[in-house]
């Protein structure tokens, strides 16, 4: 009889609802050691904020006080937005899929995984899962704190768990988009402009950078027709009161959509690359 193997030191837990719990509590735990392992890295991206934000707060003081009333939004709002887009803008470096998708093309590495019972996406993407485990237990917080030292009023509980729902339904989709740019490696090898030039676009259209309301109305149109908004402005906008919760719910299920569509684009971009790179030695 084969022995059982033991779970964390212990009996495994009975029932799915409890083996997942355990499952979050030890990615939770593996995402602060690494922290506590690369202490330095881990205080810049804490530091971070506060100064990003202190920026912006400078910023739009002297823009709201120039131009008084002319922006469609007061100063206490423009402060609450860019807080949270900070914030969010802290979730994880998306672009580092990317970065490591390009590496493992460029040396050879990615042969090294054909060989795992997993797939390759496996490996950009186990980071960003430890990652997002660990800010979501510092979010929260920071975002109290960040509100409490700007005098802003909270935002109501039933919004931001409608915000926090758009933002994690979008994971996804973040991620097979920056997947799809490190596989471009395979046939230009270098993916940093391609990445610049989307992170830029991305900024933008999700209103990470600038919010809808100040942009042109053209430009604001197109930005509410593509995914990107439910990266920032769609979750903000309800966290802040000035779009209902319910667009939330028609948005997770165009998100579904256009992921679904997207893992089909990045199976066909990984099965065209991995062609050209046997045929070119690889």
């Amino acid at each position: 009889m084969k022995k059982q193997t033991p779970w964390r030191g212990g009996p495994r837990p009975a029932g799915p609802g409890l083996a997942a719990l355990d499952v979050l509590v030890g990615f939770v735990t593996i995402s602060f050691l690494e922290m506590r392992a690369y202490m330095g890295s881990s205080a810049l991206r804490l530091v971070q904020y506060p100064v990003k934000l202190v920026v912006m707060y400078f910023l739009w003081r002297a823009v709201t006080g120039a131009a008084p009333g002319r922006l469609g939004l007061d100063f206490d709002t423009l402060a609450a937005y860019y807080a949270i887009s900070i914030l969010i803008g802290q979730m994880y470096s998306f672009r580092r899929v990317a970065a490591q998708t390009e590496h493992d093309i460029r040396t050879y590495a990615v042969d090294l995984h054909l060989c795992r019972p997993l797939p390759y996406w496996v490996k950009p993407a186990a980071p960003m899962v430890l990652s997002l485990a660990g800010y979501l237990t510092l979010a929260l917080p920071c975002g109290l704190a960040a509100f409490t030292l700007l005098r802003l009023p909270l935002p109501d509980p039933e919004r931001v768990l409608a915000a926090v729902t758009c933002l994690l339904a979008a994971v996804p989709l973040r991620f097979l988009i920056w997947y799809i740019i490190g596989l471009s490696a395979f046939w230009t090898e270098e993916t940093s402009g391609l990445a610049n030039i989307f992170s830029w676009v991305e900024s933008l259209l999700s209103g990470m950078l600038i919010p809808f309301a100040l942009l042109p109305s053209a430009v604001a149109t197109v930005a509410r027709w593509l995914p990107f908004q439910a990266y920032a402005a769609l979750p903000i906008e309800v966290a802040l009161g000035l779009r209902p919760p319910v667009e939330v719910l028609g948005r997770v299920g165009a998100l579904a959509c256009w992921t679904v569509l997207l893992m089909l684009a990045g199976g066909v971009v990984w099965l065209q690359g991995r062609r050209a790179y046997q045929s070119g030695g690889g």
